[in-house]
């Protein structure tokens, strides 16, 4: 039976990172969840986590993996945020390469999973290929070879958020080089992953996926709708009825909700963000208090007059 990974690091996300973990369960994900934590709150959700029993679960202080030889000093370079998420990678290449896994997969602490991604593992795992979404916050979206159009921040041509990938020598060797990649270009892990893959002549390997599949990062690009097949919940794009796999973004913040809704420039993108906020919010109560971990829900729907004021 193939043997599957998922990475996350997490500085106290617990929203998202506990949607996360109950919403693998929940659509049928048989992984190894490798949690990658920075700070009291994250180290008290993983400990929670791992006494409950609930999940194959493996427990990681960033803090102490720092000070690990066999890791780079990056803190100094990058600050805490920086250097805790290009230790993901790192950990993938020296930890989980030769751990015996078929295929891993990287995501955000803010990513939800909301259906079964088990056939993604299974084709990085036969094929060996690359597989990350396209970037639609990207002004570069179509310009995967041209370094020089990659962004410095979140909005290279190809996001990595989720990651599958085949653990292979190429692979670490990629994830080995980034804080190089980041210094050299001054830029993001993400900016920096696209660098590296251009580099090592691995672009042809890459399997992009649609975006509106993995990250709904802008939610006024597409409706969605919710529905119910057997006796799961499915968020699914209201034209087509594809099944959405992830949401990436803390939707349960109404600032960061608020955002989005003064960002809407017509009644109808209005609409069709607030429907989908709203989808996404319940997602998140869902799998937050109705599961198998269920933790304090103190937050309430923002209502629109809220966003307004």
């Amino acid at each position: 039976m193939a043997k599957y990974a998922l990475v996350v690091t997490d500085s106290g996300y617990t929203y998202g990172i506990n949607a996360l973990i109950n919403g693998l369960k929940y659509y049928g994900n048989e992984v190894t969840f490798h949690h990658l934590y920075w700070g009291p709150i994250a180290g008290a959700w993983s400990k929670s986590i791992q006494a409950s029993g609930e999940f194959d679960f493996k427990s990681v202080n960033l803090q102490e993996l720092a000070e690990n030889p066999s890791y780079p000093e990056l803190r100094s370079k990058m600050g805490a945020a920086g250097y805790c998420k290009f230790y993901r990678y790192y950990y993938c290449a020296l930890e989980l390469v030769d751990a015996g896994y078929d295929a891993v997969c990287i995501m955000d602490a803010d990513v939800m999973v909301v259906n079964n991604i088990m056939p993604w593992f299974d084709v990085a795992a036969t094929s060996g290929k690359i597989l990350m979404p396209n970037n639609d916050m990207s002004p570069y979206e179509n310009n995967w070879y041209d370094q020089n159009k990659i962004g410095k921040g979140s909005s290279p041509p190809l996001h990595n958020m989720p990651l599958f990938f085949k653990p292979s020598f190429a692979m670490k060797s990629i994830f080995l080089s980034l804080p190089e990649m980041s210094i050299k270009w001054q830029v993001s892990d993400m900016a920096s992953l696209n660098h590296a893959i251009i580099e090592a002549g691995q672009m042809d390997n890459v399997l992009v996926q649609p975006s509106c599949l993995w990250l709904i990062a802008i939610p006024y690009n597409i409706r969605l709708v919710n529905r119910k097949i057997g006796e799961l919940k499915y968020l699914v794009l209201h034209k087509t009825g594809d099944k959405v796999n992830t949401v990436h973004r803390p939707w349960w913040r109404a600032l960061y909700c608020k955002k989005f809704i003064e960002g809407c420039s017509t009644e109808l993108t209005r609409d069709i963000t607030l429907n989908n906020i709203r989808l996404f919010w319940d997602m998140l109560y869902f799998f937050n208090t109705q599961l198998y971990h269920n933790i304090p829900w103190d937050i309430e729907f923002p209502e629109v007059k809220a966003w307004q004021e």
